[in-house]
């Protein structure tokens, strides 16, 4: 799973429009995606069906989104619809 990390957001089951949209808001790397939370790729202006689709890919992979509980609402949530 570590190895996964090291790599490019090209190894990862995404679209190329996705991929793209990552590599033009420089994040290049999978470790570097790893610390963005849900509301932060909202905030570049990733939608909520982008934002799932990199979660998915994350996750069978055994990864996930950086998770800010102290920061974390409801109103996060129910923006993102999940």
């Amino acid at each position: 799973m570590r190895e996964i990390l090291k790599k490019e957001v090209e190894v990862l089951n995404l679209n190329k429009g996705i991929k793209e949209k990552l590599i033009n808001r420089e994040i290049g790397s999978v470790s570097e995606l790893c610390n963005y939370s849900r509301m932060e790729l909202s905030e570049l202006d990733f939608n909520n069906e982008e934002i799932k689709d990199i979660m998915i890919s994350l996750e069978l992979q055994g990864l996930d989104l950086k998770r800010n509980h102290a920061k974390r609402n409801k109103l996060i949530d129910k923006k993102i619809k999940i």
